[in-house]
């Protein structure tokens, strides 16, 4: 229970801080795009609250770890695992350049990380056909 108070205070702090200090990294975070068809914000806001959670799951994951080291090394190698999908998502909120394919194949390689780190492996999804 004292983990997932951590990783709330840690995430909660930094989004704070993210929203709050915003006019000092708005030219590169914000999304100035008001326009699209699933836009609902009326001003720019910051798009980069993952970093936000990433650093309250990497914070929590490090206390977990001196409390149960299974439990803590398995979470540490699924951060891992995710670091292609998180990176290359914060690429796309800083420079808005990063393609849907690019996004979509680095989630394949989270996924696939996570697979071989973890011997995580689907073996029957249980569809009908």
């Amino acid at each position: 229970m004292l983990v997932l108070a951590i990783s709330f205070l840690v995430s909660y702090i930094f989004a704070l801080l993210i929203v709050r200090y915003k006019h000092l990294h708005a030219h590169l975070t914000s999304d100035s795009d008001l326009t699209g068809v699933q836009k609902f914000h009326v001003t720019a806001v910051p798009r980069v609250g993952g970093v936000a959670i990433i650093f309250g799951v990497l914070l929590a994951l490090s206390a977990r770890y001196f409390q149960n080291t299974d439990v803590g090394t398995f979470g540490l190698l699924l951060v891992v695992s995710s670091l292609p999908a998180f990176i290359f998502g914060l690429a796309e909120d800083l420079t808005k350049k990063v393609k849907v394919r690019v996004r979509l194949l680095a989630t394949f390689s989270s996924a696939g990380l996570a697979g071989y780190f973890l011997n995580a492996w689907l073996s029957s999804v249980q569809i009908f056909g």
